[in-house]
């Protein structure tokens, strides 16, 4: 599951990932688990974000906290919330005023 499986393989996988935030295996397998099946639904449990961040930008990983934090849907939701706003800063900074008034 999302984020979390991608996160893992990035950085090395389970064992390296466990060790960077100071749980065992297990602890980081669940991440990868459907809540219905105990684990946190590829979400990485808050008080690890930090330390998973901090080390990628000491060892160089490009990475951006969007990616470690929400899951692919929301990536998605957020490009095109931006877009929709990008969009409407253009429209009200364009030069004419836009406006069907008095047509």
């Amino acid at each position: 599951m999302e984020p979390a499986s991608s996160i893992i393989r990035d950085l090395g996988g389970l064992t390296k990932v466990a060790a960077l935030v100071g749980v065992d295996i297990h602890s980081v397998k669940r991440w990868r688990l459907a809540k219905a099946k105990g684990g946190t639904g590829g979400f990485i449990p808050r008080q690890h974000v930090f330390h998973l961040f901090c080390h990628c930008v000491e060892s160089g990983h490009v990475l951006e906290l969007e990616e470690l934090v929400f899951s692919p849907e929301q990536r998605a939701a957020i490009s095109a919330l931006r877009r929709k706003v990008k969009q409407t800063d253009e429209i009200s900074s364009s030069p004419k005023p836009v406006t069907n008034w008095g047509k």
